[in-house]
């Protein structure tokens, strides 16, 4: 199967997504059923919600020190995980944190809703598959034509870099290559 990676770049069909997190305050104060609502009223989809208590050290990671009043605010009680899909949701998504005066987070960019979401949920307990999208090329080839007859499209191929170098440069160049919206990219492995 091929795997299509969701992200800033994909195509205009697929939907971005944003990873939240609702820290203990705002759930202690009631505050989740008009978070999670403000998405659903703009038709973002809930894909992903559960609670979670972040440890001391998760949030020492997260926050970068170990002791500081962010990190007791994370561990203080349940945080909600959230995990939501629709067009321009990272944008809703951190224009909501910059107003929650603390009380709720969401990941800045594409790879960090990614990094969050593999952080808080495994992929059986989200509701659809937002960070890979498998699926055979003929079907998608066969989709693609379907819906845009007499339409060319692109794909790459590339190979599996052999070198932590090498494998920098592959995500640089699939960054540059995605503005170019192919149907998918493949790995020629072996």
């Amino acid at each position: 199967a091929n795997c299509t990676a969701r992200t800033s770049h994909a195509s205009s069909t697929m939907s971005e997504f944003a990873t939240v997190l609702i820290l203990p305050e705002a759930v202690k104060g009631g505050s989740v059923s008009d978070i999670v609502g403000r998405f659903e009223r703009r038709g973002d989809k809930v894909i992903g919600l559960k609670l979670v208590h972040l440890t001391r050290a998760q949030a020492a990671e997260r926050y970068g020190e170990a002791e500081s009043a962010k990190v007791a605010a994370a561990i203080s009680g349940g945080c909600i995980a959230l995990v939501v899909a629709g067009p321009s949701v990272a944008a809703e998504a951190t224009a909501l944190a910059g107003e929650s005066a603390g009380k709720v987070e969401a990941s800045a960019t594409p790879e960090a809703a990614a990094k969050d979401a593999l952080a808080f949920f495994d992929a059986a307990e989200l509701t659809e598959p937002v960070l890979h999208k498998c699926e055979k090329i003929v079907d998608k080839v066969n989709g693609w034509k379907a819906a845009n007859p007499n339409t060319p499209f692109i794909s790459f191929e590339y190979f599996p870099p052999k070198t932590p170098a090498g494998v920098d440069t592959l995500y640089k160049t699939l960054d540059v290559m995605a503005k170019q919206e192919p149907l998918f990219f493949d790995f020629t492995w072996g």
